[in-house]
């Protein structure tokens, strides 16, 4: 009976380190006459009813994502373009906070999930006085307007600040990988379990490769591999 319960805290405490938490690892701006696009590029699918934003009276737009966990090394390095000044990413507790520092009022802003790439769409609109301010004086330098195209157009390339399709695919694989060396380490562990019950044997050494997997499959996704990403900045 012990057996069995230790087996069923080491499936629920690996399951937990491989659920669907959200990991978001780059974000690529796209900025509008009216307005900008800013595309968070994660492992999954974002779910909108997941996610609040707001803006505070010192120019910050903050963007609140639970369930999720945010590059930050990366995110906060990212190139920010007019009007953004500075970019903030903070984890706290299973839960992610985008901070924007804007150079610009925000009159609006609506959250798109995206079809094509894993993430979502942060579309932040310029107050209409701003923008009519900016189409006069397009209009007296005769530069021609050219149609806001919507989210959709976020499939195209960011210039500096976009992310690869291949790196779009080496986190996903990532991930892909780690779920399997956890599930693995469970099903060692609850296999050397079963037989060492079975033939009364102190220990088997499916136990402890189970364990081992599981050991190490977690410092590396928790510490080595943010080590890795700071390094690499």
């Amino acid at each position: 009976m012990k057996n069995f319960i230790f087996i069923f805290i080491i499936m629920q405490l690996s399951l937990s380190f491989a659920q669907d938490t959200t990991h978001i690892y780059g974000v690529s701006l796209d900025i509008k006459r009216n307005g900008l696009f800013v595309q968070i590029r994660a492992s999954d699918k974002i779910d909108i009813t997941d996610v609040t934003g707001w803006q505070a009276k010192n120019n910050w737009f903050y963007v609140t994502i639970m369930n999720a966990w945010a590059d930050s090394v990366k995110i906060t390095s990212t190139k920010p373009l007019y009007p953004i000044q500075e970019i903030q990413a903070i984890n706290i507790n299973n839960t992610v906070q985008l901070g924007f520092k804007m150079n610009q009022e925000i009159e609006h802003f609506e959250f798109y999930p995206s079809d094509i790439t894993p993430g979502m769409i942060l579309s932040l609109h310029f107050p209409v006085d701003d923008v009519m301010v900016a189409l006069e004086e397009e209009r007296n330098e005769g530069i021609v307007a050219k149609p806001v195209k919507v989210p959709v157009l976020l499939n195209r390339s960011f210039g500096d600040n976009s992310i690869s399709d291949n790196e779009n695919n080496d986190q996903s694989g990532y991930f892909n990988v780690r779920n399997s060396c956890y599930m693995l380490g469970i099903m060692f562990t609850a296999s050397g379990l079963i037989e060492s019950k079975s033939n009364h044997r102190t220990t088997v050494w499916e136990t402890t490769t189970g364990l081992a997997l599981l050991t190490l499959t977690f410092t590396y996704d928790k510490f080595i591999r943010k080590d890795i990403s700071e390094l690499n900045e």
